[in-house]
């Protein structure tokens, strides 16, 4: 599968770990080597799969998957035909997994991405060109997914009226195309050097959700307007062209199907992504379970050593 290959030279470790604690046979789990045990026991909870587990391969299974979808009508000549390459790396950077539901091979339920925010922070810049290119591959595959899937959804009861944005076609197909869960957000904050509980950490999450709200909604609905300030350097631009190229591409946009975006809860997903702080929820402590230093504290120590 042409999706392994993104995982050749990559240094790899054997874990022996047990999907509960009260299993007294420890199961081996192949993943990269600087993933903790905790991502070990998080793709053992994914996995539907007995016996030995190697990380590549159940990935392999949903984004070959992906990668066999057929293109949409009316996607820009940008779009990458083939997401599959795409979405193995950004797995490989953990900045982003899918639901339980795709490891496990299920059509019958809603999809969905979890995306680590901290992920995108590299040397205490945000990378918001590579966040926009992520998010947008994963919008693309839900779409993609549901355009197949979308007949044979179940478990879901229209138990609300559906929004009044919402066209036709969307009501047709069932609703929303699919899920993006944002996560991490305290550790992203303390990367970029940003506190918390501060007005300037209060505007950036603010700036963050918005980004992602938008180009969940691109061509599927009305786009919020932007916050009226953003701290995170350069982001704003990046902000500023999408909209720009929204306002310019709208009209000739078909109606897409849309994406609902939030935070994520504790689940196997944001362990397996190695989140601090699951969604928007705060950093209580600044020791991991093993009593070494978290990075965002790390991070700051940094920041208070040079200032």
């Amino acid at each position: 599968m042409t999706t392994l290959l993104h995982w050749n030279g990559v240094r790899m470790r054997v874990a022996h770990v047990a999907a509960d604690p009260d299993d007294l046979v420890l199961r081996a789990v192949t993943l990269p080597a600087s993933w903790e045990d905790e991502a070990a026991i998080a793709l053992l909870q994914l996995s539907t799969t007995t016996g030995a587990l190697r990380l590549s391969s159940e990935a392999a299974r949903w984004l070959e998957r992906i990668d066999g979808l057929p293109a949409l009508c009316g996607e820009a000549e940008t779009t990458n035909s083939r997401l599959g390459p795409a979405l193995a790396g950004a797995l490989l950077e953990r900045q982003i997994a899918p639901f339980a539901g795709l490891w496990q091979g299920q059509v019958d339920r809603r999809a969905g991405f979890v995306v680590n925010l901290a992920a995108f922070v590299h040397e205490g810049d945000f990378v918001g060109e590579r966040f926009v290119e992520t998010l947008r591959l994963a919008c693309t595959a839900l779409r993609r997914l549901h355009a197949v899937n979308g007949p044979m959804l179940n478990g879901e009861l229209p138990l609300f009226d559906a929004p009044s944005g919402a066209t036709s076609e969307q009501n047709v197909l069932g609703g929303p195309a699919g899920t993006l869960l944002l996560t991490n957000l305290d550790s992203c904050l303390a990367l970029m050097g940003l506190d918390y509980d501060s007005e300037r950490g209060r505007d950036a999450a603010c700036y963050l959700s918005w980004l992602a709200t938008s180009l969940a909604r691109q061509g599927a609905g009305p786009v919020p307007l932007p916050p009226v300030s953003c701290p995170i350097a350069g982001l704003e631009i990046t902000g500023r062209q999408i909209r720009d190229e929204m306002e310019d591409s709208l009209p000739d946009l078909p109606n897409r199907v849309l994406i609902e975006t939030g935070f994520s809860l504790p689940g196997p997903v944001d362990a397996l992504l190695g989140v601090e702080s699951c969604g928007l929820a705060p950093i209580f402590s600044p020791l991991r379970a093993d009593g070494h230093l978290r990075a965002s504290a790390c991070r700051g120590l940094l920041i208070v050593g040079s200032a």
